[in-house]
C-alpha cells in the first residue's frame, strides 16, 4: 500500500574501517543487504554508503535536503559506532565517522547537529533508523494525533486508517539501544538490530 506518485529514498550508511576506532564487521554487511531489498522489493531510489568520513556524512544529509520533496519518503540509516561526550553539559551523543579520533574532536558528530540537517528536508515521512552505541536520539517534527478508524484488538488497519496516516507529515527514530553499547555482528554476518529489519522487510507484503 503506497501512493504511486511518491518517490522513495534510502540514505545507508555502514561504518566498518575506523582510522582510530576498533574495526567493526556488520555495519557494512547490514547497509549492502537492506539496500538490496529496498531497492527490488520496494522501488527505493538507494544510496548506500560505505565506510564515511565527516565530511562525506554531513554532505549527504546535506544533499538530501536539495533533492527530497515534501512528497517523497525518506529512510536514513546509520550503522557504526555511537558515543558520548561526558564532560559536555548536557552531555551529548555523537555518530562516529571514520575518520573521528577516539577523543573527542571535530570529526565527532553530535546528533542534534544531525537533528538540525534532517530538519532542513520537506520530506513527508522521514524514518531514522540508528544501530550504534549511545544511539538514545530524538527527533522533533510531525503530527502525534492519530484519526481513523483502527480496531486494536484486531490490529485491523483499514484502507481509510491507512490513508490517513500516509496523508501525515512524520518524524520517527528506532534506535537499537538508548545509553548503553550495542553488539556489533550477532547472527549471519549483520547486528541483531539489522537481522530483524532484514526479515521483517523480506516478510512485509503489505504496507511500507
Amino acid at each position: 500500500f503506497k501512493f504511486p506518485n511518491e518517490k522513495y529514498y534510502a540514505l545507508l550508511i555502514g561504518n566498518n574501517d575506523y582510522d582510530y576506532w576498533e574495526k567493526l564487521e556488520a555495519p557494512v554487511n547490514d547497509v549492502v543487504e537492506i539496500g538490496k531489498i529496498l531497492e527490488n522489493k520496494y522501488g527505493y531510489k538507494v544510496d548506500v554508503v560505505k565506510n564515511a568520513n565527516a565530511n562525506l556524512l554531513r554532505n549527504k544529509l546535506i544533499e538530501l535536503s536539495k533533492k527530497v520533496t515534501s512528497e517523497d519518503n525518506l529512510l536514513i540509516y546509520y550503522s557504526g559506532h555511537g558515543d558520548r561526550n561526558l564532560l559536555m553539559s548536557p552531555i551529548r551523543a555523537y555518530w562516529i565517522p571514520t575518520d573521528a579520533a577516539q577523543k573527542f574532536d571535530v570529526n565527532w558528530i553530535n546528533t542534534e547537529d544531525v537533528s538540525a540537517m534532517i530538519s532542513q528536508i520537506s520530506a513527508k515521512h522521514i524514518l531514522i533508523m540508528v544501530d550504534s552505541c549511545y544511539a538514545g536520539y530524538s527527533i522533533k517534527g510531525g503530527t502525534s494525533s492519530i484519526e481513523g478508524n483502527w480496531e486494536k484488538k484486531k490490529k485491523n488497519y483499514n484502507e481509510k486508517y491507512i490513508t490517513k496516516m500516509l496523508n501525515r507529515r512524520t518524524r520517527l527514530a528506532i534506535t537499537s539501544g538508548s545509553l548503553e553499547p550495542v553488539a556489533d555482528t550477532y547472527i549471519q554476518n549483520h547486528s541483531l538490530f539489522a537481522y530483524k529489519f532484514i526479515n521483517i522487510l523480506k516478510q512485509n507484503e503489505n504496507y511500507i
